[in-house]
């Protein structure tokens, strides 16, 4: 029930507003990432692995996968703690069909096979980038497809005010901790019309470093918390990553608990 109630808050379904007039746009920040979202829906193959963290009312902890292929392949996993319910989530789409899988500690497995979505990776890498990762993991949590996957993600979120902030110094870590420099930009997410969340991306050499965001609720909000420990354009995938598996079998790609 608590997903179900994160999907409603979260997809801005509560009453209809009105978002407050905000900054204008910096042209260099939105520029950054328009960038970054061209880049990715282009690229031959994405890979990232990031921990995604938020607050009550939906204390939510998830390790989650994603990686994109040509087209419309997909593999989207994750394991971990969802508004108080222990998950796994799956989604592998070979481009042409796709299969969804979710897990809940004391309940059967749900698992549900279909042609693939028009615009599954659009609805990825714009939730991505203008929503955060963790909204369309709770989709999957709520045995739901991304939001927008059938198309019209450009126009349903939205970003204003973006503003690019001073460069701040960060410690990478790894065998060999390095320092580099990250590019903060602020912005606001409009969802539906409706100013939804508030947020900052920081960009590591134009990629996804980490994000950090408030979302409004009715009554209340929530903060989320995303950092991205890896991510790699156009690198090698394993040849079967976007293979449907067989009926029952993992689909985690090793980020389950």
């Amino acid at each position: 029930m608590l997903v179900l109630a994160w999907l409603c808050a979260s997809s801005a379904c509560g009453t209809s507003q009105a978002h407050p007039a905000t900054r204008r746009d910096e042209p260099a920040a939105r520029a950054q990432l328009e960038r970054l979202e061209s880049r990715w829906m282009r690229a031959e193959a994405v890979h990232v692995r990031a921990r995604l963290r938020s607050t009550a009312p939906f204390p939510t902890d998830i390790d989650v996968g994603l990686d994109l292929g040509r087209g419309n392949a997909v593999h989207l996993s994750g394991g971990g703690e969802i508004a108080g319910e222990l998950v796994t989530v799956s989604l592998v789409s070979d481009g042409r069909r796709t299969l969804r899988r979710l897990a809940k500690r004391g309940a059967p497995v749900r698992e549900t096979q279909g042609p693939t979505p028009r615009a599954l990776r659009e609805s990825l890498v714009l939730g991505f980038t203008r929503m955060g990762l963790l909204h369309n993991v709770v989709r999957l949590a709520g045995f739901e497809l991304p939001d927008r996957a059938l198309g019209g993600a450009a126009d349903w979120v939205q970003l204003r005010g973006l503003v690019a902030r001073v460069p701040e110094r960060v410690r990478l870590g790894g065998h060999i901790p390095v320092e580099a420099m990250v590019d903060p930009i602020d912005f606001v997410v409009i969802v539906s019309g409706r100013r939804a969340a508030t947020a900052t991306l920081w960009l590591l050499e134009d990629t996804p470093y980490r994000r950090e965001q408030r979302v409004f609720f009715d009554e209340g909000h929530m903060d989320v918390h995303e950092q991205y420990g890896e991510v790699e354009i156009d690198t090698a995938l394993p040849a079967d990553r976007f293979v449907l598996p067989r009926a029952g079998a993992s689909t985690d790609g090793g980020v389950t608990p």
